[in-house]
């Protein structure tokens, strides 16, 4: 008797849940939302939920939780249950069909879409991947300095705060590496290609050594640009800002930490190519943006 009652209590937290997140009553009777129960942890909750069109046909359903994305197509004698990780997750794209929205998740594993999703529940689960996204993917000393934990400074901080666009924010959470330039106090200009990684209000950091070319430009002269092209996509975002030497110790270990780490492509790995050059010891750059441009060549006629 126990066991019966804690899966009802189990199964009427998953329903207030999905309807918390959006669910109609038709999603709930969907069989992807009726086994949840059986899928969900009991120290799991789920924060977001669409359902809609899958890429083979038939119905499918993805669901945001405290720890994963789940994605689900459930039929008569079929069942597939795809888990996620946060980490994984390089972006969320939507797209406009009359009343509906598509919705692709994009992963290092592949895509996941859905058509015909309702408005409602879109805009519900972009936004809590993107939090999702921030949460479990930055160093954890960038969460302590984000803008919800920063109030006395979060009005300066949205001074240099860039608003990419949907299109321009995937692109750049989906590359970790472009190339920065800088000026010289003699007036020449130098690129160099570094990997990157995003910090809150739009900022980027790089590792570099403190006798760098780059590093020394900067510190006479903190106007840089900073671009990134994707060969095969035909894309390109060309950023411009101000760069500065990161000053908070703890900050910048664990920034260059995530950045010096080897990069996994397939089974080929790589090593950031600043750790072949001796020119001084490392230091963190921050990078505040304050104009961008986002161009996909492919859309061009």
């Amino acid at each position: 008797m126990p066991s019966i009652t804690l899966s009802q209590d189990k199964q009427a937290r998953i329903r207030k849940e999905l309807i918390a997140a959006g669910m109609n009553a038709y999603g709930l009777l969907k069989a992807e939302a009726r086994h949840l129960p059986g899928i969900i942890h009991d120290d799991e909750t789920i924060g977001a939920a669409i359902y809609g069109r899958a890429e083979a046909g038939g119905s499918g359903m993805l669901v945001a939780t405290s720890t994963r994305l789940l994605y689900l197509d459930h039929k008569l004698f079929f069942r597939k249950t795809d888990e996620i990780s946060y980490e994984v997750i390089s972006g969320v794209s939507t797209n406009r069909q009359g009343r509906y929205n598509s919705v692709t998740v994009h992963t290092k594993l592949g895509d996941f879409s859905l058509r015909f999703v309702n408005e409602k529940s879109t805009k519900h689960f972009v936004h809590f991947i993107e939090k999702m996204q921030i949460e479990r993917t930055q160093p954890d000393v960038l969460r302590k300095n984000s803008p919800k934990n920063r109030q006395a400074t979060v009005v300066q901080s949205l001074e240099n705060t860039v608003n990419y666009t949907q299109a321009a924010k995937l692109f750049l959470s989906s590359h970790n590496a472009g190339v920065i330039s800088t000026v010289g106090s003699d007036g020449e200009v130098h690129g160099s290609v570094v990997y990157y990684t995003l910090g809150v209000d739009s900022t980027l950091f790089f590792a570099t050594k403190d006798h760098t070319t780059k590093s020394m430009d900067i510190t006479t002269n903190p106007n840089v640009a900073f671009t990134i092209f994707d060969a095969n996509e035909m894309q390109t975002l060309q950023i411009s800002g101000t760069a500065h030497i990161e000053q908070d110790p703890t900050l910048a270990s664990e920034i260059k930490e995530q950045i010096l780490r080897p990069h996994f492509a397939g089974t080929h790995v790589t090593v950031p190519p600043i750790l072949h050059i001796s020119a001084g010891t490392f230091t963190v750059i921050c990078i505040k943006p304050t104009t961008y441009s986002f161009h996909d060549y492919k859309t061009w006629k």
